[in-house]
């Protein structure tokens, strides 16, 4: 039988490194008809596929790789990865496992390993298996970035900085790790460490993904010692090379909001009805990114009475499922015309999926800021449900939005300024159709009222929620959880108002933003 010799191993080699996934593909299934027996070839064309995210194709690659070589410490590794990116951590921790036992010093078993538990949930097992990773490979800086998030999130914050001064101790151009950074750290303009970053920026070097990267983090070390010119040009960077790699239109969502308009017709509303034996008090609050959401639920989950979820993707993913859409973005199963019992099956999955989240709090806030396209079906799942609306000043807001790096794809909308202008026209109009549609159930709270009169706004959230008063909740900053959202290092500390206004400080930057949101003919 033929073996598969050297020059076509280092080929497929090439091709992966490259990032040539079709080539790679097609020439490891040419070599899959010569050499059926060749485990090597099983893994690298379910790496083509699995960059091409066809993950359940690559799964059976992988597996076929390990019914030929059932020691392949790398069939189990890409197993793992691929059982993550359909979200079956279960699978993925098994194959993960089973990996480290037949190799247990390899730090990149640990390292992915790290990033599912992430995902899961399950923090504290992920810094544990990270550190894991930074003991078998002492510089290893993607891994300290990784830790750093966590410890971040966890709202060890001294601990975080450590470790993303570490990543760059040990790969000055772990652009994440700088970013991460910045989100953290006070600046000053005599920092050696302006120098360094803008030096890494500017290296021939550099890739457009660490650019991007650097960029968001130059424009905040810039907008922290008061460079507000510099600072708009480093975000104006980041922002362009993150749109460049993302598919949007604005005109889908023109559609999709014209369409969720349309379904809730009086028809519809006619099926609300109460349902008296809800055992839970759901809180969903709703609004723009950054309009002041992670600061609303942190006050509320420092509430006895409360669990703070933080942003579930739950509740979208049940309406796509439930109400799935064409590509002009029209729901397939048009709303008004589902009979109650629908609205009532996407009601106990939620309730199902959130109740192994957490099941001994009687109030649970949704903290996902889209779930305001949903807010219909929200009443008609839950009736009872509270609605809280977190509003900011629009130009604040929407800054402030591009100001950011959001990891999920679903806020493509944020990296150009006539789009977010554009989509936060979008957002305001369809909250002023959804207060006539449920008239006095939503409940807004300003962010500007909330950091100038804490005390008593806090009260009447409180009462829209139901709630009874909590000293807790004045010391929000104390509540010790996990955030995951880009305020995290914010909600750590007391109410400050350096926020509010601070689009002015690019007022001559922003023009065609501001032209839009004060000329708003949605």
């Amino acid at each position: 039988m033929n073996k598969l010799n050297k020059i076509d191993v280092d080929k497929l080699i090439s091709f992966h490194k490259n990032g040539r996934f079709t080539d790679l593909e097609l020439y490891a299934r040419k070599l899959k008809s010569i050499y059926p027996l060749e485990s090597i070839i099983c893994i690298f064309l379910g790496l083509a596929l699995f960059e091409q995210r066809k993950y359940l194709n690559a799964i059976a690659l992988f597996k076929e790789a390990l019914s030929i070589d059932p020691n392949s410490l790398e069939a189990y590794v890409n197993l793992g990865n691929s059982f993550s990116k359909i979200n079956n951590f279960s699978d993925s921790i098994k194959n993960f496992e089973r990996a480290i036992k037949i190799n247990p010093k390899f730090y990149k078993t640990y390292y992915n390993l790290g990033i599912v538990l992430e995902k899961k949930g399950d923090l504290n097992k992920a810094v544990s298996v990270y550190k894991k990773a930074i003991k078998i490979k002492k510089n290893y800086a993607i891994a300290y970035n990784n830790l750093g998030n966590i410890l971040q999130v966890q709202g060890k914050i001294n601990h975080a900085t450590n470790s993303f001064q570490k990543a760059i101790l040990y790969d000055p151009g772990c652009a994440e790790a700088h970013r991460h950074l910045s989100r953290i750290k006070k600046y000053y303009k005599d920092d050696p460490y302006i120098k360094n970053i803008e030096n890494i920026f500017k290296n021939t070097n550099t890739s457009e993904d660490q650019k991007m990267h650097l960029s968001f983090a130059l424009g905040k070390i810039f907008e922290d010692i008061g460079d507000y010119s510099n600072s708009f040009k480093y975000y104006n960077i980041g922002n362009k090379i993150r749109r460049s790699g993302l598919s949007y239109s604005i005109s889908d969502d023109i559609d999709l909001f014209k369409n969720i308009k349309k379904s809730f017709t009086k028809k519809l509303l006619k099926k609300k009805v109460e349902r008296n034996g809800e055992k839970k008090n759901y809180i969903f609050i709703v609004g723009m990114l950054r309009s002041g959401t992670t600061l609303v639920e942190q006050i509320l989950a420092s509430h006895s009475k409360v669990f703070g979820a933080g942003e579930l993707p739950d509740f979208i993913d049940l309406v796509e499922k439930f109400f799935p859409r064409n590509k002009s973005n029209e729901f397939l199963n048009k709303p008004e015309k589902m009979p109650l019992d629908t609205f009532e099956k996407l009601a106990k999955e939620y309730r199902n999926r959130l109740e192994k989240i957490s099941s001994k709090y009687q109030y649970i806030t949704d903290k996902m800021p889209l779930n305001f396209m949903w807010i219909g079906f929200i009443k008609l799942a839950f009736p009872k449900a509270k609605i809280i609306h977190c509003v900011r000043n629009k130009f604040d807001n929407c800054f402030s939005i591009y100001k950011n790096y959001f990891v999920r794809d679903g806020n493509t909308y944020s990296y150009d300024l006539l789009e977010l202008g554009k989509f936060y026209t979008l957002y305001v109009n369809l909250m002023k159709f959804w207060d006539t549609i449920f008239p006095k159930e939503i409940y807004n709270i300003s962010y500007e009222s909330l950091v100038k009169n804490q005390k008593e706004e806090t009260k009447n959230l409180l009462l829209a929620c139901e709630l009874d008063r909590n000293e807790n909740c004045l010391k929000f900053y104390k509540t010790k959880r996990n955030v995951k959202t880009a305020s995290s290092y914010q909600v750590r500390n007391p109410i400050y108002n350096n926020s509010v206004d601070s689009w002015k400080n690019y007022k001559d930057n922003i023009s065609s933003l501001i032209k839009i949101l004060e000329n708003d003919k949605q």
